[in-house]
Parts: C-alpha cells; structure tokens; sequence
C-alpha cells in the first residue's frame, strides 16, 4: 500500500521503527509547506512592492514641486507601492499565523520607502537647514578638536556636543573630510533603530503579537513631527527610547513582591488594598513572566547610566523627559532600579548647572520667565495659519488633525482596554508625563510638538488596542478592513504632514556649489546677508562670518529695504568693519518667505531684480538656483 506524501511516497509495509521516522517527516513537512508558501507569497508581493516604488520614484519630476511638496510629484506607482505593503502585512496580521518574521519584512521596507524616498529623489543632497548647521558644528570640532561654550553663533550645540563629538569621532575613523555623504540617510538609520527600541517596549506591555505589530505599525504612521533627521534630538530620542526599553524588559519589577516597602509610606492596610486593586492588571496575569539573573541585570543596569550620561550630554531637553519617563514608573514600582531615576537628574544637573554654564547664565531670565505658563507655551507652539499660504494652511491643519486623531482613537483604545479589566498604567503614565514640560518652558515654540513626539510609541499602542483590546478579541474579518482603513488614513494624514512642506526643507545641488562656493571665497569676518536662513548655511567655517537673514528683520526694515533694496544693502554692505559683504538669495529661500509669510511672496524676487539691473551690485556667483551679489567697486579685492 502506498501513502501519497508532499514530496514522495512511503510504504506502511516497511519496519514500524521507520514508519515512525517518516510520520514524523510527514508532520515536518505539512508544517514547512504553509510557511514555504508564506515566504513565497512575501517574496513576490515584496518584489512588486520595490518595482512600483523605484519605478515611481525614477519618473519624479522633481522642478514640478509645487506647495504640497513631495506629494504633488509622486506618481500613482508610489501610492500604490504602499497601499499594497500595508494591505499585504495587514492580510498577514490577520491570518493568526506566527509569522512575525514576515511583519518585520514588512515594516522594514515600509522604513525604507517613508525615509528612503527623499534622499534618493534630492540625488543624496541633504535636506532641511539646520541639518546643514549640524554639519558645521561638526566642522567646527574637526578643525579644532574642541568646542566652543561661549560661541556666538549654535552656543547651544557647544555646549551639548555629545551627538557632534561622536559624529566627529565616527567621521575621523571613517575616513571622511565631512559627514555630508551619509547625513541624508540619517532617518533611515534613525527609524531602523526606533524600530528595535519600540518592539523591546511593547513586548513589556503584552504579550498579544498581533497588538505588538499593529502599534509598531501605527508608531510610523503618526509620528509625522520630523525630528528624525540628522540632529541631536534624533539621538537623543532613539537613548530615551532605548532607556525606557531597558528598564520595562530587563529590569520590569514583580509590584507585589515588595509589598512590606509600600506599607511604610501607605500605612494603613486598606490603602495598600486600594493601591493594588488600582495597579493590577489582568496583563498581569496573561503575560508570561520573564526571569532575570542578577548579573544580566547588573550589565543592563550599566549600558542604562552610560546612555543617561550620554542623554546628558547630548540635549537640552531630551533628559528633562527620560527622567519623568524613569520617575513616573518608579512611582508606580514598575522597575527594580529607583536609583536610575536619581542618577539620570544628577548626570543633567551637573550638565546644565556646572559644563553647560556659559549657556544657562546667558538664558536662564528666559527660562524662569516661561516657567509656570503652561497655556503659553502650548500656544506659541502653533503656528498662525492667517500669514502662511493656503496650501501650507491644509498641510497644518493635517498635521493637527493627525495628532487629535491619533490621541481620540487612544482614549478610545484605553476605555476599551479598562473595560476588560487591563490598567496599563505604565503606558498612561508615560503618555502624562511629558505633558509637565509644557509647564517648563516653550522651547523656541516648539515644547508642543515635542510633547506629541515623546508620547506618540505610547499614543500608538492604545491605538491599537482599539482592534485587539484583549489576546481573544480582534478576529473578525470586519476587524482587519477596520484597522487597514484606519491604517490608510494615518498613512494619508502623515504623508500630508511630514513630507508637504518639502519645497522649502530640499535643496538642489546648485544651492549647495553656491554655497560651497561661497564658504570657500568669501574672507573670514565677511558678512553674509540671507534672504532667510532656509538654504545651505554655515556648514563650514561657519564661526568666521557675520549673519543678516533677511525674513527675520522687523517689519519697519523689511518694508525699507523693499522699497529700495539698492539704497539700503549699498549702506549695509558698504560698513568697512567687515572684511567683505555677500547678498545670497536662493530657491530655497523663496519658498519659504512664500510658504511661511515671513515677507511678502515677492520680496526676494524684487530685491534680485533690483539688484540685477543695478550698476553699483554686481553678481559674484549665479546659477539656475542662486545669485550671490557684491558691491561693484569691491569685486577686485574679491
């Protein structure tokens, strides 16, 4: 009698000893052939997935760019490109099936074409201005081996240079004169790592996989504040996250263990009984309990404090919040190491107080100022949609919409996970804590959006639970077409709000030749007049000139120099205290003036005219991109 088999036949007449080995083959192979077939379905989905994307990203039009940035030139293929990988790992959520290596795939290539996109579009050309002024402080310590605290212009990053000392340093082991080459992948490597830190902390939250992909995938569709890019606050953020991870995982606390050590600040028995009954949670129960030895958490306890010190040293306001993060679950014993809590304020005190003093003296009137005025310095962080253009108006309004969005269907999310008996006060607390740095200070109108930042891994998990609020809810198929709609829409909304204003955040390769070519002609002491700061500025040498950006001056003198350009840069350029003078008016420039309604739409287009026509200005430098002008009897000491 012959078996029909996947890969053969066997005879049942043979030796009992060997029937026994080939049942067992037959149990392997009907266990490899679903997933072989999984792999295989992957593998070409995956394969369409990229040919859509290189070949919408190889027929952009990039001089097409209009107001809504890089969403008026991507073509359909891109569009479809996405809605296909977050259709597929949707289907995939929501086959039961342990497959997580496939969710990473995933979410992997949904990294690579959110952040890889722009850099390959620009041609490797690095985006957003004050990426470039990170890559002159970088300069700066290449060509000094030093920092400046006291220096004129950046003082801030001189004095927390811990991301621009360790780019140095990589720089100098590399092999490279600069970190330009590999800045414009800085949100790739960025997100890569998120990614690590965000799986580590949700799976101290529940062990529901399904919940677990759902939020990672929600965390990359709303966190849209764009502070990813090559800048100190992307590393600060990836050390925060990477600390909370640490603390959740390896050195999460068993709460009642220690139940003697709550008695002695709580006393009486019924508040110790209303404490627990608060606290406990039905997660508790469900997840499966992790053992630590003493001396991993001894090794994790140390990678923890050099992270602190390095989260000290790298930011102004990124350790304010780890320690609220650290505090609001030691308040809850959530973690074996109170002291982290402690040390981290201690590493950030003697930062702020005694290495960065020459900062804090300087700003500490302001600081104490804004602190305590909450509404304020929540209000300064929105931006007044009546000067900017109508179709940056939309993208704002998108990216407010997005954040009340995400944060609705949070509450909805924790109601529904309350309501099957799961506390997840960890998670509320972190969502909360950040929230007192509104108190603060306004952090140059900016504290809101980095509130949302720090919440949105947490934001994203409530969020998910609207779908899977517990491990035996959530399959239906009705459940998946929901979160794959609501997927959809996060994806729309995000791409409005992180990629809308790329108009003004890119720059062409003639933009940066100018101004190479101007940092390396110009004398040392020129000044330098912009039409605004938005262009590639002060990457080198960039301590050696003198900055007038002209969307910055007050109104009086904005009009002034509209109304007669050639009369008043005559006078500005002409002072004799500067070794040279330099108008530069870029691309760049004049979108944002555009976009923003720092000037009038025209101003810098009047100012160029004027100029050009002018026989006391001559053009030092121009290109499709830039003009650069000089006085005409200054251009032979040029």
């Amino acid at each position: 009698m012959k078996v029909p088999l996947y890969f053969g036949r066997i005879d049942v007449q043979k030796p009992k000893q060997f029937w026994h080995r080939q049942h067992e083959k037959i149990i392997q192979i009907d266990m490899a052939y679903p997933l072989f077939l999984d792999y295989l379905q992957t593998a070409v989905v995956g394969s369409i997935i990229i040919w859509l994307w290189l070949y919408g990203l190889s027929i952009v039009e990039l001089r097409a760019m209009g107001d809504y940035g890089l969403l008026s030139i991507l073509p359909i293929q891109f569009y479809l490109a996405i809605l296909l990988l977050i259709g597929h790992f949707c289907y995939f959520l929501h086959k039961r099936t342990n497959r997580e290596n496939i969710l990473l795939l995933h979410i992997l290539l949904l990294i690579v074409i959110l952040h890889g996109s722009p850099p390959i579009i620009y041609g490797g050309v690095l985006r957003y201005s004050w990426a470039w002024k990170h890559i002159g402080v970088i300069d700066y310590i290449l060509r000094y081996q030093a920092v400046d605290p006291t220096a004129q212009y950046l003082d801030a990053y001189h004095n927390w240079p811990g991301f621009f000392t360790l780019t140095a340093l990589m720089t100098e082991a590399s092999g490279l004169s600069s970190p330009v080459p590999l800045s414009p992948w800085a949100q790739l490597f960025f997100n890569g790592l998120n990614l690590g830190a965000i799986m580590l902390m949700y799976r101290s939250f529940t062990d529901d996989k399904r919940l677990i992909w759902l939020s990672i995938l929600f965390f990359f569709l709303i966190n849209w504040v764009g502070q990813d890019y090559f800048a100190p606050q992307a590393f600060g953020y990836l050390l925060h996250l990477v600390i909370l991870a640490c603390c959740l995982y390896w050195l999460k606390k068993k709460r009642y263990t220690n139940e003697d050590r709550v008695q002695r600040w709580l006393k009486k028995r019924w508040l110790i009984k209303i404490y627990k009954s608060f606290f406990f949670s039905r997660s508790d129960e469900e997840m499966i309990e992790r053992q630590t030895t003493a001396k991993q958490r001894v090794r994790v306890t140390l990678i923890v404090v050099v992270l602190m010190a390095a989260v000290a040293s790298n930011h102004q306001l990124t350790p304010f919040m780890t320690i609220l993060g650290l505090g609001a679950l030691v308040l809850i014993q959530r973690t074996q190491t109170t002291s982290l809590v402690i040390i981290q304020f201690m590493f950030t005190l003697i930062w702020v107080v005694f290495i960065a003093e020459p900062f804090t003296q300087e700003n500490v009137q302001s600081l104490v100022s804004d602190f305590g005025n909450l509404l304020d310095n929540a209000d300064e962080t929105l931006l007044s949609l009546g000067s900017v253009s109508e179709d940056q108006a939309n993208i704002a309004t998108i990216g407010r919409l997005l954040t009340v969005g995400s944060i609705l269907l949070a509450l909805i999310g924790g109601l529904r996970r309350l309501l099957n008996r799961y506390r997840d006060i960890p998670v509320v607390l972190l969502i909360i804590a950040p929230f007192l740095m509104l108190a603060g200070n306004s952090y140059g109108g900016e504290m809101l959006f980095r509130v949302f930042l720090f919440i949105v891994p947490f934001i994203a998990f409530f969020a998910a639970t609207v779908f899977f609020p517990t491990p035996y809810s959530g399959f239906k198929r009705e459940t998946a077409v929901s979160y794959f709609c609501i997927s959809i829409i996060f994806l729309i909304a995000f791409m409005f709000a992180y990629l809308g204003k790329e108009r003004q955040y890119h720059f062409t390769k003639y933009e940066v030749e100018a101004s190479q070519f101007l940092y390396e002609h110009a004398p040392h002491g020129s000044i330098l007049i912009e039409g605004s700061k938005n262009y590639p500025g002060q990457f080198k040498y960039y301590e050696k000139f003198f900055y007038v950006p002209l969307s910055r001056e007050r109104l009086p003198e904005q009009q002034e120099f509209i109304d007669d350009p050639e009369k008043v840069f005559r006078r500005w350029m002409s002072n004799e205290s500067y070794t040279g003078a330099y108008l530069i008016l870029t691309r760049s420039q004049k979108a944002e003036v555009e976009m923003i309604g720092a000037m009038p739409p025209d101003a810098l287009d009047i100012i160029e005219d004027t100029l050009t026509g002018s026989p006391h200005f001559d053009l030092y430098y121009h290109n499709p991109d830039v003009s650069i002008f000089i006085l005409s009897n200054s251009i032979e000491g040029q």
